[in-house]
């Protein structure tokens, strides 16, 4: 016997849209709806349903189940159950009631007393309860293996919230942007600065090595002429 559970989201507004469509995979596999409920609205929806699906059609179902316009999966489950022992004991529950009921006709067939028709009538209808009820439990465990069971459920999702760009609030983004434009400005400024500096610095270095030539040219000048 097997058995499964989906979750999906869908957006508020398309809740009754995901529904019909679980509507439609479930007729299409020729699957029956036990129960379901779906609510939408405004602010929020939700949808839930009970289905019984072939067994042989369960892994197709849930494929397209999982790929519904605009729902996506929160989680799925599979499950089986080993319903061989209960079977067979339904089975032989049922082959021993109809037994029994057989042998009280026979015997209610060769009674001679009224108090042995009526025990006879008594005993029959308990023998004809149970073979009605072992008929509904194979009838049921036959469904299970037939039929796989499948809890849908479909809850809405909020859009996310939007990004907010520009503003007068602080947050560590602005405070990272705005001192990034502070050493942005504070670089270039340092480079006017280096630019502006740097001729002064060549001519002024030219002046001394000017400078200390002149110096060393008069002192030789002066050693030729002693």
């Amino acid at each position: 016997m097997q058995s499964a559970q989906l979750n999906l989201a869908a957006p508020a507004n398309r809740i009754d849209d995901v529904a019909q469509q679980v509507y439609n995979v479930i007729g299409a596999v020729n699957g029956i709806v036990e129960n379901s409920t779906v609510t939408q609205g405004a602010s929020g929806g939700y949808a839930q349903f009970q289905l019984s699906i072939p067994s042989g059609s369960l892994g197709e179902a849930m494929t397209r189940l999982s790929s519904l316009n605009y729902a996506t999966v929160l989680s799925r489950t599979d499950a089986s159950q080993d319903i061989t022992d209960q079977y067979g004991a339904a089975q032989r529950a049922l082959a021993d009631a109809r037994a029994l009921r057989t042998s009280l006709l026979k015997q209610l067939a060769a009674a001679t007393t009224t108090e042995q028709v009526d025990s006879l009538k008594a005993q029959i209808h308990d023998a004809e309860a149970s073979i009605s009820s072992d008929e509904a439990t194979l009838a049921r465990l036959n469904h299970s293996v037939n039929f796989s069971q499948l809890s849908l459920e479909v809850t809405s999702r909020s859009a996310p919230a939007p990004v907010t760009h520009g503003g007068g609030g602080f947050g560590i983004g602005r405070a990272a942007h705005d001192a990034g434009r502070v050493l942005t400005v504070a670089a270039g400024l340092a480079l006017i600065v280096l630019a502006a500096i740097t001729p002064i610095a060549l001519v002024a270095a030219l002046a001394w090595w000017v400078g200390a030539a002149l110096r060393r040219r008069r002192r030789e000048q002066a050693l030729d002429s002693a």
